[in-house]
């Protein structure tokens, strides 16, 4: 007798324990779900099988080949379309032309299926619908028979009241090959729905055997679980192949060639596959351990099945969950009830997955890390929410409505009932979406929002505090990646708020321990009046509008799409600049490629030359950075830009304060030192810069990447502004762009860095500060070491495993030299 195993399942439920396999050969006691299934046929001297496939079919094939292997005959029919499970066994009309078993191929039973093959027969049925009896039959289709088994009616989604019976359809069946006649070729049909409603309205000899014995649908996650559990408990007839023994009183079942040291707690029964590795001190109580995993000392584990050669270090606690192959496990680690991680997964030191949390293959969990959310399709999973530059991540993956509210809810738990908090956007719809949910999230918690709609970053800034506002927020697409949403906060004072106030939205939003507000506190939204006219008015006070009047000017300016491009022209006009405008209005897309950055700059560059114009300016999406062209069309790039620029203001004002980051190389200091310029020194963040620039009597701020403070305006950056004082500048000294750029040196600095794990950067830092000599070096960002000819930073990077190097020198090559010396020895004190 023949048998058909459906294995075409996608297992859409058991994710992400079935991204690259099919449902069937998800491993069940540390072999395939199919494995467990083809050895019940073959118990059962059902040893001719045909497997129907459909998702990834390959995987099965490669596995089970033509049987041989596992003592029974394989052949295979791949389905182009999903036809049903009816429709699918119509694809083998031409194999079974005697009585034959159909049965699923990820299912856990130990039934007898002889015994139901003998009574299909006695009843000369046409079908046999093996049933069995559940506890709760509401999520399945009961089966009503009558006192001799023959089917008299079938209830899909049954309620309570309706449940007459508590037998359920299994999905195996025994079947004659008159069945065919019911069955259309190659079109979609059900067995439930279809084709057995279809024989009991032709009055067709269909019956229902009562098998007794182990059966369970592994169809989710909490099945998958509750399935090793019941085997485990011994309520399921399976072939292990393993060594069975006693240990306190526990039946533990032990692979070839594992090890279990005598300090070994056992509080329930385990399952250990071939070469574990069990280190002193762990405590293990019912769980499923796959084919080489190593397990550290003081760890415990509980109802937990561990797949194929996964590592878990020391004190780990692990409770209830499924971790798939390869995955390592590092020191500290908890895992709470209900988590799946995937395969190949890297989870550092001391991160903590909260309870149901699944995490999608090949993704990183960094060190301290509090997962409270599913990671699917990121690549990584940060110990915080905030980066350098905010909040990021892919939009409606990484940044969805749902994780928009709950900051949002986590912000106006930290700015209290009552507060006032403005937001803005760029002119993308996702930045819309994502703006709204955190709207939804702040008034939730009975915050005030002013929504100033579509809006560039500096008026946005340049608007906290006139108001009483708590806290902005902007959100926009990434210049650098359309996929990517940042999400920007500023303090009462403009600038980006403090690493004390990120702490406390990122502890409000993991905990999620909100105080909602009350009908009647829910925030109200409104529409600031006055923050363009609050703007423009402090704009002009801080130039001097008379050297544009008295000298006339011509740029270009490309606004990229910006919400720039909405207020500044009206303020060209009032200072009578002649401007030649570029992609002045409104666009979604305002994400560049490199490429499409270049391109846009060579536009940029032939067009300046053209109009004769006295330099070219491109802002980016925000309105805070600019990107300058020389009146010949040259391009001067940011670093000198920066030099170019401070050559300005000293000419202007010696002797006055100056911010810079601590990259600012050898020439910025010569140019300082020239014009008796004081450099306070910052870090490299933004953040950093800005705050800096709020000190007493500073004049001028840059962070050599495009961004320029003029902090008599606002202490933070503004592309808008810097280019009119560029321009006021330059007319002043009645000089051109170019002629400064020619007076200074193209920067020698480079740049290089180095994989360092996160757990590893403190001691590096340490290192370095006791190894390199104290008198040489600079403690604001990282350690600078200050030679007389060179300097080296070393700076951990921020927001990746990484260490960051630059270095300084005459010239290039000698930089290069210095640089690739220092990047060895910083291996060196990685790897110790």
């Amino acid at each position: 007798m023949k048998a058909v195993l459906m294995a075409g399942g996608f297992g859409t439920r058991m994710r992400p324990l079935t991204i690259s396999i099919p449902k069937p050969m998800v491993d069940v006691a540390n072999k395939p779900m199919m494995e467990h299934v083809i050895n019940l046929l073959k118990k059962h001297k059902l040893t001719d099988i045909t497997a129907l496939l459909y998702y990834q079919p390959d995987v099965i094939t490669d596995y089970f080949r033509d049987g041989k292997d596992f003592n029974c005959k394989i052949s295979y029919i791949k389905t182009g379309a999903d036809l049903g499970t009816a429709g699918a066994v119509g694809t083998t009309r031409k194999i079974m032309k005697d009585t034959f078993l159909v049965m699923s191929g990820d299912v856990i039973c130990d039934f007898d299926l002889q015994k139901a093959i003998k009574f299909h027969k006695q009843k000369k049925a046409l079908a046999t619908i093996l049933l069995t009896s559940v506890p709760d039959p509401l999520q399945y289709g009961i089966v009503i028979t009558d006192k001799g088994g023959r089917i008299k009616s079938f209830l899909e989604k049954p309620t309570w009241g309706e449940v007459f019976s508590d037998k359920i359809n299994t999905g195996t069946y025994i079947l004659e090959p008159e069945i065919f006649k019911f069955i259309p070729e190659n079109e979609e049909m059900d067995f439930s729905k279809n084709l057995f409603p279809l024989l009991l309205e032709k009055k067709e000899r269909l019956f229902g055997y009562v098998a007794d014995g182990y059966w369970k649908d592994v169809g989710n996650l909490d099945e998958y679980l509750r399935c090793h559990i019941d085997i485990l408990e011994g309520k399921v007839n399976l072939k292990l192949n393993y060594r069975k023994i006693e240990i306190n009183g526990f039946t533990v079942w032990i692979g070839k060639n594992t090890k279990i040291p005598e300090q070994t707690k056992f509080e329930g029964p385990a399952i250990f596959g071939n070469n574990v590795e069990v280190q002193p001190y762990t405590t293990i109580t019912s769980c499923v351990f796959g084919d080489g995993v190593r397990i550290g000392k003081y760890s415990k584990i509980v109802n937990s099945v561990i797949q194929k050669n996964v590592s878990i270090s020391h004190h780990c606690d692990i409770k209830e969950a499924v971790v798939g192959f390869n995955t390592k496990i590092a020191n500290h680690v908890k895992l709470f009830p209900g988590v799946v991680i995937g395969n190949d997964c890297n989870i550092s030191s001391h991160a903590t997955c909260k309870a149901k949390i699944k995490v999608w293959p090949q993704k990183e969990i960094e060190a301290g890390a509090f997962v409270n959310s599913s990671i699917i399709w990121a690549e990584k999973f940060s110990r915080t929410l905030f980066t350098t530059h905010g909040i990021n991540g892919l939009v409606n993956i990484e940044i969805t409505p749902e994780f928009a509210t709950r900051l949002g809810a986590a912000i106006g738990s930290k700015t209290g009932k009552g507060s006032y908090v403005i937001t803005s956007r760029d002119a993308n719809q996702a930045s819309r979406m994502i703006k709204r949910s955190i709207i939804a999230g702040l008034i939730s918690m009975g915050v005030r929002v002013g929504d100033l709609r579509t809006t560039a970053i500096p008026v946005v800034k340049y608007e906290m505090g006139k108001e009483g506002e708590a806290l902005g927020i902007h959100v926009r697409i990434s210049p650098f990646d359309a996929r990517v949403v940042d999400i920007l906060m500023f303090d009462e004072t403009g600038c980006e708020i403090s690493p004390k106030q990120q702490k406390a939205i990122e502890q409000a939003f993991f905990k999620e321990d909100f105080g909602r507000a009350t009908t009647e506190e829910v925030g109200e939204i409104i529409i600031p009046p006055r923050s363009t006219e609050y703007y423009r008015e402090g704009f002009l006070k801080n130039l001097r509008q008379e050297v544009f009047k008295d000298k006339k000017s011509k740029i270009v300016i490309d606004y990229a799409f910006s919400p720039s491009s909405m207020i500044f022209p009206s303020i060209l006009g009032n200072l009578d600049i002649e401007t030649v405008s570029l992609n002045g209005v409104l666009n979604p897309k305002t994400s560049k490629t490199p490429d499409e950055f270049e391109e846009s700059l060579k536009t940029l560059s032939k067009i300046v030359k053209s109009t004769r114009a006295l330099f070219g300016v491109m802002l980016d999406v925000g309105g805070e950075k600019i990107f300058l062209i020389d009146e010949r069309g040259k391009r001067i790039h940011s670093h000198k830009a920066m030099l170019a620029v401070l050559w300005l203001v000293g000419k202007l004002n010696p002797g006055k304060k100056i911010v810079l980051p601590v990259t600012a190389g050898i020439q910025a200091e010569k140019i300082a030192s020239q014009f008796n310029l004081k450099i306070i020194y910052a870090g490299t963040s933004p953040q950093r810069i800005t705050e800096k620039c709020k000190e007493k009597d500073v004049i001028f701020g840059a962070d050599a990447k495009g961004g320029f403070i003029f902090p008599q305006f606002h202490p933070s950056f503004d592309g808008m502004f810097a280019i009119c004082k560029i321009l006021e500048m330059l007319s002043s000294l009645g000089v051109c762009l170019g002629e400064v750029a020619d007076k200074i040196r193209e920067p020698t600095i480079l740049k290089n860095s180095v994989f360092c794990p996160w757990e590893k950067k403190g001691f590096v830092m340490r290192c370095l500060i006791e190894e390199l000599p104290s008198q040489k070096t600079l403690l604001i960002d990282g350690v600078k070491l200050c030679e007389k000819d060179h300097w080296v930073l070393f700076i951990p990077d921020a927001n990746r495993a990484r260490f960051n190097l630059y270095c300084e020198a005459g010239d290039k090559k000698t930089s290069r030299k210095i640089l690739n010396k220092n990047l060895r020895y910083l291996k060196k004190l990685i790897k110790t």
